[in-house]
């Protein structure tokens, strides 16, 4: 399974997710939820939060807020 990250193309937050991905060269998919309404359907399913972004990682973890996904991607 692929990193896959739910976003808004134009949200400072997710902007803020996408440049740590880059910074650490990871590879993720991206999924535009302004887009593609199912793709806002399944990660308000996924993150409690109900908020952009959220990260999908390969183990199935899934972390929502940028603050929070940022703080990860340090530590792992």
């Amino acid at each position: 399974m692929m990193r896959i990250l739910f976003h808004i193309q134009t949200s400072p937050f997710a902007r803020r997710t996408r440049l740590a991905l880059a910074h650490k060269g990871l590879t993720v998919e991206l999924r535009n939820v302004r887009v593609h309404p199912e793709f806002a359907e399944e990660s308000r399913r996924l993150s409690p939060l109900k908020t952009t972004p959220v990260l999908v990682e390969e183990d199935g973890r899934v972390l929502g807020d940028s603050t929070a996904i940022s703080h990860y991607l340090d530590r792992a």
